[in-house]
Order: structure tokens, then C-alpha cells, then sequence
């Protein structure tokens, strides 16, 4: 009878005493996959929370599933939304005794997680921003197994909501589940397949686990978010000149993204400057990424992606910032090609991959035939819309020869004549792209001649970051075509010349 009292005078008082739940384990197994039956007091919890009358509506008619597992000791779920891409599935871990942070509705917590009398796991919640964490003090949820049903309590103060989940099956093997330890970077999701890892080929999004949470803790604006969550990027990779590198579409144009072991790069993640370094780690890609802001880097925590083959063939790519990890399998589409330059950047301009030329010979009449991404390359570097709209229309032809075992190539510029480009190995030469002033430099690698690029004023070549031209030859006879390259940052403009007759 006093247990019976005690019980009733909880619930009204809005707090029900989860210890003496018929039913509660000491142990609760909450592996499974969990589908959402029933909900109370919800409307009231978000009340409390101040959350908008939309969400108000629209959260309570969410049908939810959550998938529990425990890796390393460590509990953690997925919460999924029937009918939502997995993109927006998020992953929450509960590492006993040990605060981790977290995003809730664009909000970063922290989560401190304990058991608690009878099998219930309690998670004190604490807003980062002082003003928020005095606005809703005595965050936390509590989830505990009754009979049959595992039930998550909610609470802001003193208003209670709670949600009950019925189980519908256990974890398969395949589930993609991120693991996740509390050191500065995490093991690997899956066992990578064991030797050096062929990357090369053509590879599709196929599996995202964790993406949202990841962009929210990079501080990616909720509108950002919800289109990166709609993309299905493909990547190119390939083996040139001893780094493995891929190129990926972006809507700044085609990104090619390169991985030279050792060597220190800078990239810009969505308006950060980042230091990204890589390594190898037995058969992992390790790329070790640090903001250029000291206060960036204080801010996120240890920031790392790991890369690599799982036994079942597929790339994995694990993206880490603090104790978030975000993780992205990519399917191979068409088998495993050679690791020629196409395989970069040009996959999509034709439908053989043919590869590179070692020994090119430039010499006759080429004429566009294709091009990728101009607008965006001459954007980069700060042309106008008129004039990227008349360089659309453009189809040019070069003449090429060698004079003095220096290859060079004519080609009509409209209201300036002629224009002649030298390539002399080894030499700086002056140039004008634009309107900006450029030292060029011309090596070859391999097949191609590549040309760095680099303008004269210091600030403009801060601001537009690496630039380069790569020229190469593709396929024979008639078939040949002479691919250029144009970068510019992080955007690569592609154009392909062919044979003119």
C-alpha cells in the first residue's frame, strides 16, 4: 500500500518513480531495434522548451525507431523518422561517468550519463551556452526497460514527458552503427580488409549515418544542412604521381581533393581554414585535421576522417569532430578501373577511361568539344557575369607546335588578336588571366604538363588559394583528345579539345 501511494503521489506530481516499475531490470538489454507505440505529455515538454507551435505540431506525429547496440562497453542508439533519409538519423553514445557533447535541435549539450536504482540509465543534460543552461535548468532523460516496453523519460524542471518503444527485432549484422570510444579518435566502424587498400575507381553514396549531427557541430546553418542531407555525392578516385586523390562535385564545381602522406595541406570547410595531414594507419587512410583559428580548434575537439576498404568491398569514410562521429559508406560502381588521371576528374566526359598518354604529342588543330564548370572557375576568380556569359559561348581552337623543344599552342582572343602560350620546363613566365598578373611555371609529370600558377600580388594569392593547369592526352588516332584541367581553391574547371578535321 505505501509503495502503491508513493507511486500515485509521483504521478501526480508529474514525476513517476521509475525504480519501482514493475518490471524494471537491474541489467535492462536494450539491444534491438525499438518502434515508437505511444507518447505522453510531449506538447507540454516542448512547451517548456519554448519550442515553436510547428514543431509542436509536427514532432508528436513523428514515428520514431531506434536501434540500440553496445560496442566497447558503451550503449548507444540510432533514432531514425520513418519516411526521413537516413541522413538525419542521429547517434547518441553513454559512456558511464563521462560527459560527451551532443546536438539537440541545432543546440550543443553536454550529456553526462550513470545507472541509476533498477536498471535505469539517467542523462543529466546541460546546454554549452550559459544563457540557455539557466533558461532550462534539470535537463536529463531516463530509459528503462518495463515488461516488455522501453520507455524514455524526458523532463525540463518539473514537466515529465514520456515516450514508449516496443521492440520489433534484434540488430543485424550489416547495420552501419558508428563505434565510438571516449579517446581523441575513435576505432573503426567496421574491420578493414586486411593489405593495402585499392581505392581507385568509381564510388557511390550508398549508407549515411550521423551527417546532421556532424554539420551542426561544425556550426553548418540548419538551411546548409538540409540540402548536404539530399545530396548523393559520387566520388572518382585514383593513384597519380604516388598519391591517392578523388574528385567529387560540388556546387562550387568539380573539388579534387588530394592525400599526400606527410605533407601539410590547407582546405576550407564550409568558410574554416583547416590543416589536414595524412597518414597511413596499418590499411586506414588517416587524415588528422586542425582549424587554423587556435579558438576553432579549442571549440570542436579532435577532428580526423579515416578512410578505408571493409571486407565487403565497401569504402568507408569516417568523419570525427570532438565525440561526434558521422560515418558514410560509398559503393563501387563499374568494378575497379586503372588508376589513370580520368579517373579523377574526367569520368564523366566520356564513356571509356583510356589511359594517360606517358609520351603526348600535342601538335595540330584541337577544338572544344566539352567543358565542365567554366563559370564556376572564372567566378572563383572574380569575373563578371558578362563576361563568364560570353566566355559560355566560346568555342576555341588551338594550334599547337613545338619551336626549340618548347611546346606552345596560338589561339584567337576576341579584341586582343592572337594570343601565343609558351610552356618552357622549368622557366617562370609572366602571364596575364583576367586581368591578374601570374608567374607560370611548367613541369612534367608523367604524361601531363602540369603548370603552377601563382599571381604576382600576395593578397590575391592568398585569397584564391592554389591554382594549377594540367594538360594531358586521352586515347589515339582520331580518338585523342587533349584534356585540360584549370584550378582554382578547391573548384576545377574541365574542357576537352578534339582533333579539328
Amino acid at each position: 500500500l505505501c509503495r502503491a501511494a508513493r507511486g500515485i503521489m509521483s504521478w501526480c506530481c508529474g514525476r513517476r518513480d521509475v525504480a519501482l516499475v514493475e518490471g524494471a531490470t537491474d541489467e535492462p538489454d536494450f539491444g534491438g531495434i525499438w518502434d515508437l507505440q505511444s507518447t505522453e505529455g510531449l506538447d507540454e515538454l516542448l512547451r517548456a522548451l519554448s519550442v515553436d507551435w510547428y514543431r509542436r505540431y509536427y514532432l508528436p506525429r513523428e514515428v520514431t525507431r531506434q536501434t540500440w547496440i553496445k560496442i566497447d562497453g558503451i550503449w548507444q542508439v540510432s533514432t531514425s523518422v520513418k519516411g526521413r533519409s537516413p541522413d538525419k538519423s542521429h547517434l547518441e553514445l553513454f559512456p558511464i561517468g563521462t560527459s560527451n557533447t551532443d546536438t539537440i535541435g541545432g543546440e550543443v549539450v553536454v550529456k553526462t550519463s550513470n545507472w541509476e536504482k533498477g536498471g535505469v540509465l539517467a542523462t543529466e543534460v546541460v546546454p554549452k551556452d550559459p544563457r540557455k543552461a539557466a533558461k532550462f535548468p534539470n535537463l536529463s532523460m531516463r530509459r528503462y526497460i518495463d515488461g516488455a516496453t522501453l520507455v524514455v523519460e524526458l523532463r525540463c524542471g518539473s514537466t515529465v514527458a514520456y515516450r514508449r518503444y516496443s521492440r520489433v527485432g534484434d540488430v543485424p549484422k550489416a547495420t552501419l552503427v558508428s563505434r565510438k570510444t571516449m579517446s581523441s579518435i575513435p576505432v573503426p566502424t567496421s574491420p578493414p580488409a586486411p593489405g593495402t587498400p585499392n581505392f581507385a575507381g568509381h564510388w557511390v553514396l550508398t549508407g549515411s549515418t550521423n551527417f546532421d549531427a556532424y554539420l551542426s557541430a561544425l556550426g553548418v546553418n540548419s538551411f546548409k544542412r538540409s540540402i548536404a542531407a539530399k545530396m548523393k555525392p559520387e566520388q572518382d578516385w585514383a593513384y597519380v604521381n604516388d598519391t591517392w586523390q578523388f574528385s567529387v562535385k560540388s556546387p562550387m564545381g568539380l573539388k579534387v581533393e588530394v592525400f599526400p602522406v606527410g605533407v601539410q595541406l590547407e582546405d576550407d570547410v564550409d568558410g574554416t581554414v583547416m590543416l589536414k595531414t595524412t597518414t597511413w594507419d596499418g590499411p586506414i587512410l588517416l587524415t588528422k585535421v586542425v582549424p587554423k583559428d587556435p579558438k576553432k580548434a579549442q571549440e570542436y575537439g579532435p577532428m580526423a576522417m579515416r578512410r578505408y576498404i571493409t571486407a565487403e568491398g565497401k569504402l568507408l569514410l569516417e568523419m570525427i569532430i570532438g565525440d561526434i562521429v558521422c560515418v558514410r559508406e560509398f559503393t563501387r560502381s563499374g568494378g575497379a578501373p586503372s588508376t589513370s588521371a580520368v579517373a579523377v576528374a574526367g569520368a564523366d566526359m566520356a564513356t571509356a577511361k583510356p589511359e594517360v598518354d606517358p609520351s603526348p604529342d600535342f601538335t595540330g588543330k584541337w577544338t572544344l568539344s566539352d567543358s565542365k564548370f567554366l563559370s564556376e572557375y572564372l567566378a572563383a576568380l572574380g569575373a563578371s557575369w558578362a563576361k563568364r556569359q560570353a566566355a559560355a559561348g566560346m568555342t576555341p581552337t588551338h594550334t599547337w607546335s613545338k619551336k626549340n623543344g618548347v611546346w606552345q599552342f596560338d589561339v584567337a582572343v576576341p579584341l586582343r588578336g592572337l594570343k601565343t602560350e609558351t610552356f618552357p620546363i622549368g622557366t617562370p613566365v609572366e602571364d596575364d588571366i583576367d586581368g591578374i598578373v601570374v608567374t607560370k611555371t611548367t613541369t612534367w609529370q608523367g604524361g601531363v604538363l602540369h603548370t603552377e600558377v601563382v599571381p604576382k600580388d600576395a593578397a590575391k594569392a592568398k585569397e584564391l588559394g592554389p591554382m594549377a593547369m594540367r594538360r594531358y592526352i586521352l586515347g589515339t588516332g582520331k580518338d585523342a583528345k587533349i584534356v585540360l584541367e584549370m584550378i582554382v581553391g578547391n573548384v576545377t574547371c574541365m574542357r576537352v579539345f578534339s582533333r579539328a578535321s
